[in-house]
């Protein structure tokens, strides 16, 4: 069973957190059960699930606890948020030198030194060294990046009409399930950039180990904002060169009757110079930026043969 952080009982004067509920072993494992279904079934892609896929679940739960009062939201939401976020914790960690993966006891085993590096780059991860996570294998066959089979648009256009026909109950849970793909998409990218910034993070001074959670925040939209710019800059890059082509493009079919305008010149030769500069387009570009003397001379030049 997965290490649960849910608690039965609440302090005194605390007001109760609905999205806290303690899940049985076979609660987990029916979810489990559902969720690889849905993956099986296309309800996957770039990495997300498609919206409605909460309520596909509670449907699976009922059938199997019958009475239960289990809810899209916020009970098996919560719940796919936490095992995502361990998930990404684990699967990132793994990848770090000195930290393994023990598949008998499904417990993480780690040196000394590297689990403490590895902690200050990753608050999520700091009471995960000495849990078995027997759900990790099948997170990964879940959350897994290689498991994407339909596009996202049909979550547009299936939102987008909810929105139209008025569903207030379904742009509700849809918005719901929209902030739970963004928390996950902040989340991942988070672990991304975690084995860049652990270096130079270990490097501070204890008074500066501390990160307000709204840097890590800016960090991401910085990331993001330079993924832009570049992307902007690529897209000019390209328009650019699509105008240019098309520029040229139109220059070649008025090269004859550019041409045509120099006097003195027959028909052979009219033919012979505008096939010169169709297949040249830097003398092409040339001989449109000329004065019309210097057109003149220039095709001259070219039946000569001295351009």
């Amino acid at each position: 069973m997965e290490p649960s952080n849910s608690k039965g009982t609440i302090g005194a004067g605390k007001k109760s957190d609905k999205s806290r509920r303690s899940w049985s072993q076979r609660e987990e494992e029916v979810l489990i059960a559902a969720l690889k279904d849905l993956v099986a079934n296309g309800w996957k892609a770039d990495n997300s699930f498609r919206i409605g896929y909460l309520q596909v679940l509670e449907q699976s739960m009922a059938k199997t606890f019958l009475g239960t009062d289990l809810r899209a939201i916020p009970h098996i939401n919560s719940k796919i948020h936490v095992w995502k976020k361990n998930y990404s914790s684990i699967f990132t960690m793994l990848s770090r030198s000195g930290i393994g993966w023990n598949e008998s006891t499904k417990m993480i085993e780690a040196k000394d030194d590297a689990w403490e590096s590895y902690v200050k780059t990753d608050l999520n991860a700091h009471l995960m060294r000495f849990k078995s996570w027997s759900y990790y294998n099948d997170w990964c066959e879940i959350f897994g990046k290689d498991r994407a089979t339909r596009e996202n648009a049909q979550d547009f256009v299936e939102a987008v009409n909810d929105i139209l026909n008025g569903n207030t109950q379904k742009i509700n849970q849809t918005t719901e399930e929209f902030n739970d793909h963004l928390k996950g998409f902040v989340e991942d990218t988070e672990s991304m950039c975690a084995s860049q910034i652990g270096g130079s993070a270990s490097e501070k001074k204890k008074g500066n180990r501390k990160r307000k959670p709204k840097e890590g925040q800016d960090q991401i939209y910085e990331m993001l904002g330079t993924f832009c710019e570049k992307t902007d800059a690529r897209l000019g890059d390209i328009a650019r060169r699509i105008g240019h082509d098309f520029d040229i493009s139109q220059k070649r079919e008025e090269v004859y009757a550019a041409v045509g305008k120099v006097e003195g010149l027959n028909l052979q030769e009219k033919l012979q110079v505008s096939k010169f500069l169709v297949k040249n387009t830097k003398e092409l570009e040339l001989f449109f930026s000329l004065p019309d003397e210097a057109k003149e001379e220039f095709v001259r030049m070219i039946l000569a043969g001295s351009q």
